[in-house]
């Protein structure tokens, strides 16, 4: 059971001195908006869901944070709207992922997560017999993604020799497969990823 409880004062309150900029501007739309870290990520952001849209996309806090669709220009489909407000969220959660780091988003980042809402939209789609509503909303995204592979990729894992892992991990594995104990050497050599 949830319960509510009203105090006097604030429990959380936001800091007045933000990570990125040390300036004493702590609010929450100074965080996903008005730094300047932050900024040029909207930017690319915005000019990425134009291209792929073919429309111009107002570039206010009222439209990319909330989804206000009054500030649309005539013609945007419901289809359009639901590919920019995907790229909308999408942008604020790696805002968030990276909000205490001294760095701001990056757009091959947002590329990456675009991509991966596209897929998990795709199997939603597919359980709900849904694909034709999808694929006519992602289809703008994915026909850029099929042209350009170099601009979504991800990256390689990073590899270690045994030597580098620490002394006190054991050589040998133990797997149990159809209830017998079996034991395997693992090589010095052999790379694991991380």
């Amino acid at each position: 059971m949830l319960t509510l409880q009203f105090t006097p004062t604030a429990k959380v309150k936001m800091e007045q001195i933000t990570a990125k900029v040390n300036t004493k501007i702590g609010t929450y739309l100074h965080a996903f908006w008005e730094c300047p870290v932050v900024s040029p990520f909207w930017t690319d952001v915005i000019k990425n869901l134009e291209k792929w849209i073919g429309l111009p996309i107002p570039a206010s806090p009222q439209m990319c944070l909330l989804g206000d669709k009054s500030l649309l220009p005539p013609g945007f489909t419901m289809d359009m709207y639901g590919l920019a407000v995907a790229g909308f969220i999408v942008a604020t959660r790696l805002i968030l992922r990276v909000w205490k780091s001294p760095h701001g988003p990056r757009i091959e980042d947002w590329f990456g997560l675009m991509t991966e809402t596209g897929a998990f939209e795709r199997l939603i789609s597919k359980v709900n017999n849904t694909l034709d509503k999808t694929n006519r909303i992602w289809s703008r995204f994915l026909s850029f993604v099929g042209s350009n592979s170099s601009a979504v990729q991800k990256p390689k894992p990073e590899l270690r020799t045994w030597q580098q892992f620490p002394p006190g991990i054991q050589r040998t594995m133990k797997t149990t497969v159809g209830g017998r104990g079996t034991t395997r050497v693992i090589r010095p050599k052999q790379l694991y990823p991380i």
